[in-house]
């Protein structure tokens, strides 16, 4: 593999790249993007679950968490700890 030099366009426009995917605004967009889309997955979940009633642990009959509730208190969590405390998150 021969590697080459970059020429001075070629680096300013991978530092202008680098500048608009890494603003405080897309990294922002993506940490909304990645909350809505685990809750999202939590709904979906649930929903199948309460369709094929997997509430309960049959062999051992304890209350067993179902994975909709994890996925969903992991993009709680998310949220928590990187959106603003002044965010709406109803828009």
């Amino acid at each position: 593999m021969n590697l080459s030099n970059l020429l001075l366009e070629e680096k300013r426009s991978h530092r202008d790249f680098l500048e608009r995917e890494y603003s405080n605004d897309k990294i922002f967009e993506r940490i909304l993007l990645l909350i809505v889309s685990v809750y999202k997955l939590s709904q979906e979940m649930r929903t199948q679950e309460l369709d094929d009633k997997v509430m309960y642990n049959k062999n051992l009959t304890i209350y067993s968490m179902p994975l909709s509730e994890i996925y969903l208190g992991k993009s709680l969590e998310l949220a928590f700890i990187f959106l603003p405390h002044d965010t709406p998150l109803v828009v």
